[in-house]
C-alpha cells in the first residue's frame, strides 16, 4: 500500500528523472562524434622481418628481431605505402593466454614511419601468441590493423 511519503518520494523522484532528461536533451555540451572502424584481415607474422597486411593492402609492419624472443626490445615499425597516416592507439595482448593489454607508444619519425618498442613478459608456455592491435587513421576512415606473431621463450 502506498503512504503519503512514497507517494511525494516517487513524484520527487519523476521530477529528477525528467529533470535530467529535459538537461541531457538540452545540454549546450552535444560534442557526440561517432567513427565506424574497419577491421581488417588478421595477418599472421610467423618467422618474418616484414609483414603486409595482406597483398592489397597499403599497410606493413617490420619487426627488427628474428626470432623475436621474450624480455629482448622489440622494435615495431608501421609503413604506409603512400606515407600518409596517423597513429590513434596501438596495443598488444595476448592470444593463447590472457597477459593484460600492453599499450604501445607508435612515434612517427623523419621518414613519416611509425615506431615503437616493447619488452613482453616470458610467459609459461614455450610459445606464446600475440596481437599487436594498431587504430589508425589514413586516407579515409579509421581501422583498426591486427599483427599476429609469436614469442619464443
Amino acid at each position: 500500500m502506498l503512504t503519503k511519503t512514497r507517494i511525494v518520494q516517487l513524484l520527487l523522484m519523476l521530477v529528477l528523472l525528467i529533470g535530467l532528461v529535459v538537461w541531457q536533451t538540452y545540454s549546450k555540451e552535444k560534442t557526440l562524434v561517432v567513427q565506424t572502424l574497419k577491421i581488417t584481415q588478421i595477418q599472421r607474422c610467423d618467422d618474418v622481418k616484414e609483414c603486409q597486411l595482406d597483398a592489397n593492402s597499403e599497410y606493413w609492419i617490420k619487426i627488427d628481431e628474428d626470432p623475436i624472443k621474450a624480455e629482448q626490445w622489440i622494435n615495431f615499425t608501421l609503413q604506409h605505402k603512400n606515407k600518409e597516416m596517423q597513429v590513434l592507439s596501438a596495443k598488444i595482448v595476448g592470444k593463447n593466454m590472457y597477459m593484460g593489454e600492453i599499450k604501445l607508444d607508435f612515434k612517427e619519425n623523419a621518414n613519416k614511419d611509425w615506431k615503437a618498442k616493447v619488452i613482453l613478459a616470458a610467459c609459461t608456455m614455450p610459445m606464446m601468441r600475440w596481437s599487436l592491435q594498431i587504430q589508425v587513421k589514413g586516407e579515409y576512415q579509421p581501422e583498426t590493423l591486427m599483427f599476429d606473431f609469436n614469442i619464443q621463450h
